[in-house]
């Protein structure tokens, strides 16, 4: 190789250097928008319900809910608002546990309903249907505490919050 070879080659891998750095700062970049992106559309889901979503779902009836406990009963019969009632219903069968104001556990239930993404499977109903399924198993099982069974139905409820739908 010639002297002139070499500087050649010397700027050819000097550019071929800052062409790399350039592409994974570009790449860099490009992951942070993305995260930018995903962090947005989290908090754009991450609401509490409002005071005119607590008063209408206040307004319905509590004491007409079918009997969860039976077993021929299906989640999939109850409206999204009834599912809520439902929800608020078993939480205050925890006797001893739930020592939150009424509104307090609507507003919870409301706000974990309106966290829930509508997609085909992870979603409210799904959330609601394991949470109740948890009520009806641990219900009368003597070993478990009021509070862990009060515990395993909040997790159940709550197990698929914000759940995007794209994987399992």
């Amino acid at each position: 190789f010639t002297k002139e070879d070499e500087d050649s080659f010397a700027v050819f891998a000097t550019y071929c250097g800052l062409a790399l750095d350039h592409a994974r700062l570009y790449e860099k970049i490009h992951k942070s928008e993305e995260k930018y992106k995903v962090a947005l559309e989290v908090l754009s889901y991450h609401n509490t319900c409002t005071n005119d979503e607590l008063i209408t779902i206040k307004s319905l009836p509590l004491d007409s809910m079918p009997d969860e406990t039976d077993p021929a009963f299906s989640p999939y019969t109850l409206s999204n608002d009834e599912k809520v009632l439902s929800s608020v219903k078993l939480i205050q069968s925890f006797s001893g546990v739930t020592k939150c104001e009424v509104d307090d556990i609507y507003r919870f239930t409301l706000t974990v309903r309106k966290n829930y993404r509508k997609v085909p499977y992870h979603n409210w109903t799904h959330g609601y249907s394991v949470a109740q399924t948890i009520y009806r198993f641990t219900r009368d099982c003597p070993g478990f505490t009021p509070m862990e069974k009060f515990s395993f139905f909040v997790s159940g409820l709550c197990h698929d919050l914000d759940h995007r739908g794209t994987n399992n």
